[in-house]
């Protein structure tokens, strides 16, 4: 997979040097113990050492969240998420395997997931800046999703930003359009009418 047009001999010979280079780099920060072992004609990671990988940390610190979501504990719980998603720094490079390319959606939905959950959160909190800044952040990662424009634009009202939450709204059709041909939901369109009119009301 690392070298599909190479020798498969050589390709094994160049795996093997790269896994040494990692002891050599990585061998005093873990007292002399292999990040990689080798065993069977199978590498893997060699967890006992401290070797993990940020999808393992992420799935925790989100499960985390949770279990503190459903006991009460809300602000616990956006420490956790919080945690999940600064380890999530874009969708899961993998190769073209129906089962990579699966868990790399599933990962992308839980980090939207996460930080919906976050961006309500705040809302309620009545804290509309941080709100804004989860929200944003869902849609950096997905454009397209129509709840993350809806509280934005209760955000700017909520703020006094009325002109922003109409460009809000503006904005929102316009990338529907282009990468859909499709218009806003009613939802959104009966919010942005309620902000033209009587904002007041939201």
């Amino acid at each position: 997979m690392l070298w599909p047009d190479g020798d498969p001999t050589l390709a094994g010979k160049s795996l093997n040097s790269l896994v040494y280079h990692l002891h050599t780099v990585l061998g005093d920060a873990l007292d002399g113990a292999a990040p990689v072992l080798h065993k069977g004609g199978s590498y893997r990671l060699n967890s006992a050492a401290g070797i993990c990988v940020d999808v393992e940390r992420f799935t925790a610190w989100a499960d985390a969240g949770d279990r503190q979501a459903s006991a009460g504990h809300h602000e616990a719980a956006m420490a956790s998420y919080e945690r999940a998603v600064r380890l999530y720094r874009g969708d899961l490079c993998c190769c073209p395997d129906s089962y990579a390319v699966l868990e790399r959606e599933r990962l992308r939905a839980r980090c939207l997931d996460l930080l919906a959950r976050m961006a309500q959160h705040y809302y309620r909190r009545g804290d509309h800046v941080l709100c804004l800044e989860y929200a944003g952040r869902l849609l950096r990662h997905d454009p397209c999703r129509e709840d993350a424009y809806r509280v934005v634009m209760r955000c700017y009202v909520r703020l006094g930003q009325r002109a922003e939450a109409l460009r809000t709204y503006r904005l929102c059709a316009a990338i529907l359009r282009a990468e859909f041909d499709a218009v806003p939901e009613p939802a959104t369109t009966e919010l942005y009418e309620q902000v033209r009119r009587s904002p007041e009301r939201i």
